[in-house]
């Protein structure tokens, strides 16, 4: 086993909680992530020892509490999709996904391309975690265990976001 390493600290003070983290797949080197709840529709850059590079505002979209960012395909290229998916009581009804394509770190906006809602088949969930596979499939990951109807522990839960969602998502 590795002991951690810490080879730097987010620098940048706007970034309050950075609750996201993906690497740029335009830039070598640089990293993007985005604030939790409460917070403007930012992105923030920086490199791998956190130096703040820059910030980039996302055009269209809304924090409600953004807590997962992933890098995909898509069909302008490269995406960033940031999930507003944070639901800390599992009440929220409907859950959004924001889909831009990938900037670069000077950027000083994005135009969001589409934005999908989501409800999950089995009630709401407090997903923290979002992973986008080769193929542009998204894998949503909730945070903690939930009863179910008959008050048992229901483990942790992975949800599919199949790419052709995005077929019929808001532009």
């Amino acid at each position: 086993m590795r002991d951690v390493v810490r080879v730097g600290r987010l620098a940048d003070k706007q970034l309050e909680e950075s609750s996201g983290m993906v690497a740029s797949a335009a830039e070598p080197g640089v990293f993007w992530s985005q604030n939790d709840s409460g917070n403007d529709e930012y992105l923030f850059a920086y490199d791998s020892t956190g130096h703040a590079l820059g910030r980039t505002l996302v055009r269209g979209a809304k924090n409600k509490d953004w807590e997962a960012l992933a890098s995909g395909p898509c069909a302008e290229g490269q995406c960033l999709t940031i999930g507003d998916v944070g639901d800390n009581m599992a009440r929220r009804d409907e859950v959004t996904l924001y889909q831009i394509a990938e900037p670069v770190h000077t950027a000083l906006s994005v135009p969001t391309l589409r934005t999908l809602s989501l409800r999950y088949a089995d009630g709401a969930h407090d997903v923290e975690a979002m992973y986008s596979g080769p193929d542009g499939t998204l894998w949503l990951v909730t945070k903690r265990p939930t009863r179910g109807a008959d008050g048992s522990w229901r483990r942790v839960r992975l949800y599919e976001v199949p790419k052709t969602a995005w077929s019929n998502a808001a532009y």
